[in-house]
This record gives structure tokens, sequence and C-alpha cells, in this order.
């Protein structure tokens, strides 16, 4: 009994034991669970987390590829630039505060400007950012001097876009900016990052993915202080492929000297091939103003320019043709049958035309007299016309204009053409609930009234005149190198169509526009060559007439067309005329003697 009382007593119950094994168990179980959420589930963070501590990733911009001339003038390439940059790891505001105030002392940089780069919420990866992307040589040597002041900052070489030739062939060339927001949720599967520069306009935006090159990295073991130690790996940049354009920088140059500081577009092209010569609009800007950050105030002037820099008046603009229309009423004339070589009509400096008997003059406030089609081109009478293109009729001209390429894009290579207005008769009583007169028809007859084109459109109507009624499909790039020079891509020719229209009516229509030089408008331009004209003067509802002229040399086998417009120029065979001439003194120079 006392042995069974004191065993009782000194043994622990069986339920006693349990309660103390049972707490092992549950801190046993909380201590695993918690290695295990450390070292497996949330291992790699972990690591990731303190190999940052010493270890820094640096994305390495890829050079863009480069652009050259037909005859391998360099036209946009790059050169070094310094940028300053920032790993924001591990600093707290406190530590960036005085950062950006201690580069702001030594680079003499505004705080605000330096504050800009130290936006989290333009974060690179890796934790990147930049801080300044311009860095000058004595701006360098300044932050080299008190690195070791300067935790987590690095000076990193990138390559700037430099385009040598200023404002000639900005529109072709376009320009590069940084991407937006917009773009890079669009395009983020193509290895988009936000600060990556990237074509907007022009060349530099319709061959982006040919340009721009694939970034490299380097990663980097640093110190307690930020400081590099060595280098652990790294990948160079592949830099981006050589576009060869089809352009004559010497036709080029002659075109940009003989416009001058005047307003208009230039385009040029081979006719057989489809190939562009010459493009060029002016005002122009300087592509290189957009490779950096632009202030406020600047891309307020830029972007809000009166003179609208900006806007390329190859495809953008939108203007009367005036007389260069003749030759496509002519055609529809000849083509329906309402008209041949021979039909005469008498200019008398004006006629009446409607039951208002409304006066239309002529060009020559005198008189042409009697003119058959040869002459009345030769002569550019405009009352000669008025009356063919009533005879005509709004109907058949349109169909032929539709027919050259007019009232849609003439090119497939920039996106923002404008495509200007073949009217009709539906078409103004829609948007003006109007009836269509005759006076609109001789309007129309002449390129004026509703009549709206680009340069463009118009070089692609003349050379298929030139080329016999073929229509080439233009191409502004010859060819795609590699950066080791290996050809990627070569373009060639392509026939769009070929137009449906009798070839003794091209001829003939050839001839009239040889008779333009001989003895017409044009006669500035009688060389010691075949050249076929047509000079225009447009009525301008803001302003002074616009001056046109469209040809192309040699009459057979052509080799290049022209259209050169030249905004509130006046008569085109005195403001536009001489640039044509420059530009076929240019092409032919080994050959040309004039007279």
């Amino acid at each position: 009994m006392l042995f069974n009382r004191y065993y009782s007593i000194g043994t622990p119950s069986k339920k006693g034991y349990s309660w103390p094994r049972l707490l092992l168990a549950v801190l046993f179980t909380v201590i695993a669970g918690r290695l295990l959420y450390l070292q497996i589930i949330k291992g790699n963070y972990y690591w990731q987390r303190a190999e940052r501590n010493r270890i820094q990733n640096f994305f390495i911009k890829a050079p863009r590829g480069r652009i050259f001339s037909r005859k391998g003038t360099n036209l946009v390439g790059n050169q070094p630039i310094y940028s300053l940059l920032l790993a924001t790891e591990g600093l707290d505001s406190k530590i960036k505060k005085q950062l950006a105030g201690k580069i702001s002392k030594l680079t003499g940089r505004s705080l605000k400007e330096i504050n800009r780069g130290f936006d989290l919420k333009e974060k690179q990866p890796f934790g990147v950012v930049e801080i300044i992307s311009n860095l000058s040589t004595e701006e360098i040597m300044k932050i080299e001097e008190s690195s070791h002041y300067l935790p987590n900052v690095f000076i990193q070489v990138n390559s700037r876009r430099k385009y040598p030739y200023g404002d000639n062939g900005a529109h072709l060339f376009g320009y590069i900016g940084e991407v937006s927001r917009e773009e890079l949720s669009a395009r983020r599967s193509g290895g988009f990052k936000l600060k990556d520069k990237i074509g907007k306009t022009g060349i530099e935006k319709s061959y982006d993915d040919y340009l721009r090159g694939s970034d490299g990295f380097k990663k980097i073991e640093v110190g307690v202080k930020g400081e590099h130690r060595k280098l652990i790996t790294s990948r160079p940049p592949k830099i981006g492929n050589d576009i060869i354009l089809t352009i004559d920088w010497d036709l080029q140059e002659a075109a940009y000297r003989a416009l001058g500081d005047r307003a208009g577009a230039v385009v040029a092209m081979e006719p057989d091939t489809g190939e562009i010569l010459v493009w060029l609009s002016k005002p122009g800007f300087n592509p290189e103003d957009f490779t950096l950050p632009f202030s406020k105030a600047r891309a307020e002037k830029i972007f809000h320019d009166p003179k609208h820099p900006l806007y390329d008046r190859n495809i953008q603009g939108e203007y009367a043709p005036g007389s260069l229309f003749k030759v496509v009423t002519a055609l529809s004339a000849l083509e329906s049958g309402k008209a041949d070589p021979n039909t005469e009509y008498t200019c008398r400096g004006s006629i009446r035309i409607g039951y208002d008997r409304k006066l239309y003059r002529c060009w020559k406030n005198t008189k042409h007299g009697r003119l058959d089609l040869k002459d009345a081109i030769a002569n550019s009478c405009n009352v000669y016309f008025y009356q063919l293109g009533m005879e005509t009729g709004v109907d058949i001209i349109r169909d032929m204009a539709l027919r050259m390429g007019f009232s849609k894009k003439s090119q497939e290579i920039f996106d923002y053409e404008n495509t200007g207005l073949i009217p009709s008769a539906s078409w103004k009583k829609k948007k003006f609930n109007r009836i269509w007169y005759p006076g609109d028809s001789a309007n129309m007859s002449v390129g004026q009234g509703y009549v709206l084109v680009n340069p463009m459109q118009l070089l692609k109507a003349f050379s298929a005149v030139a080329a016999s009624g073929k229509v080439l499909k233009p191409r502004l790039v010859k060819m795609i190198l590699s950066p080791e020079g290996e050809v990627i891509e070569k373009r060639e020719p392509i026939v769009e169509k070929t137009l449906d229209i009798d070839k003794k009516n091209l001829a003939f229509l050839k001839k009239a526009m040889r008779s333009v030089t001989e003895y017409g408008t044009a006669q500035y331009l009688n060389l010691n060559m075949d050249v076929a004209s047509k000079t225009g003067t447009a009525e301008n509802p803001h302003g002074e007439d616009h001056a046109w002229y469209a040809g192309f040399a040699p009459v057979e086998n052509p080799r290049i067309a022209v259209v050169v417009l030249v905004e509130n120029g006046g008569y085109g065979s005195v403001a536009s005329m001489p640039v044509a001439r420059e530009i076929y003194k240019a092409k032919f120079k080994e050959k040309l003697n004039e007279k």
C-alpha cells in the first residue's frame, strides 16, 4: 500500500508525461517550418537579395545601325556619350538626397534636373537609373576625383545618334526618342525597356527593327561603399544593322542649296526602278535635338512652330496642283475620245462660264489665240483647258486621276501620309449640299477648286508617264547590311501595275511635255539634252500662289523624274523650275554641257 502510494506519487502519470513532449514537438515543427520557408520556399529570393549586396548588373546600350546613301556617304551615325548611373538598391531617401546635392555641386546642374533621374518611377532593370545622360569631359573628371564620396554612382559609355547634315534630309531620316509608356506596353514582347530609344518618324521609325541592336550587360562585384571590385561576367552589345538608301546625296545637296531658305518640297525618282533619289522638305529641323532631354520651352518651340518644321511636305502636304494637273485632264480627254491631239480651242485671255457668266482668266492676260492640245500644254493655256475640262466632264477626269494614283497613299514606307482629294459631284452634294457646276469642271481641269494632292503622288504619276505606263513601287532602301557587312536583304524593283492607257496617248503626252521645254513655259531648262517638263502656279487661299514643276529626263529612256514645290513662290517657271535645273545638272554633269 505504501509502496503503491509512493510509486504513484514519485512516478509521473501517463497523462502528465505527454505535455512536455507535445510542447517540444510544437517548437520543433515551428522551427522546421520556418527553416523550410526561409531556405526552400523563399531561399532563392533571399539569395538574390544577398547577391545584390555585392553584385550589380548593368545594361550596355547597343549602338544603332548606320544609314548610308547609295554611293556610300555616311548620313546617320553614332558618337560616344557618357552617362551618370546610380544603383539604387539599398539606398534610402536620405542617402539619395545627399547624393543629389553632391552631384549637383560637382556638375553645376540644378537639383531639379538631378532629382528627375532619381525618380523611382523611371527605374530601369536591376535598380539602375540614369541621372545625367550627357556628361561633359569636365564633369567626368570631377566625378572621378570624388568617386569615393559617391557610393553606387558609376559612369558608363553609351552612344548618341549623330546627324552630320543637320536639317538636310531630316524628314527622310526622322528622329529617335525615348519609348513612351504606350509604346512600351504595345511592344514589350520585343524586349523594350523604359528609357530605351526607338525611331519616332522617318527611316528611323520604319526600319527600327533593323537599326536597333541588342543590349549587352555586365555583372560586377561591388564593395560595401559601392565601388567596383571585379567583372564577374559580361555580354557585349550587338550593333544594329546598316541601311543603304537609294538617295543620291549629290542630288539631295543640289536640291537643298537651290531651294535655299524657302518653304517647299523636292522629290525625285528613277522611273524604271522606283528608287527615290531626292527627299527634301523645308523648313526642317535638326534630328539631334531629339537625342537629349527637352526643356519644356524647347519642346514648345519645336512642336508649335507656325512654320511647321516637323511637317513632311512630300507626303503630309495637301496642295492644289495647279497646271500640273493638266496632264491628267489631257489624258482623260484623249482616252475617252473627247479630244485628240488636233482638237483646237481659242484663247482670248479669258472666258465666261456658267449661267452667271463668271469670268475665268488665263494666266496670260493677253491671249494665246487658236491652239491645239500640244501647244496648249506647251503654253499652259488655262482657257484651252477650261473648255477641254467642261467637254470631258468631272467623272472622266476623276476616273483618270484615281487610275494614276491620286487620292490614295503613294508609298508604303511611312505611315503618316495625307492622301489629298479628287472631288466628284456626289462628294460636293454630300459635303456642301450643292450641285456640280460647269465652273467646277473648269477649275478641276487646271488643278484648282477642290483638288488636293501631295508632291509624292505627283512624282509617281509623272514617273508613270515617263515609264510609258509602268507604275513602280517607290523605294527608299536599296539594301540592309549586317555590322560585318554581309547582305541581309536586297530590295529589287517592284511593278505595282501598268496603266491601261493607250501607248500612243502616252507618247503624245511625252512629246507635248518636251515642247514645254523647247518653246513653252520651261525654256530655261532647254539644256543639251531632252527634258520633258510641266510648270504650274496654284492659287493659295492662305497667301501667295504656290509654284510647281514636274518633269523627267531624258525623254526617251528617262533616268530621273523630278517634282518641285515652292510654297508661296509664285510662278512655277520662275521659282520651282530653277531648282529642278540644278538637280538635272547634278545628275548629268558628266555628260551635260549647257548651251
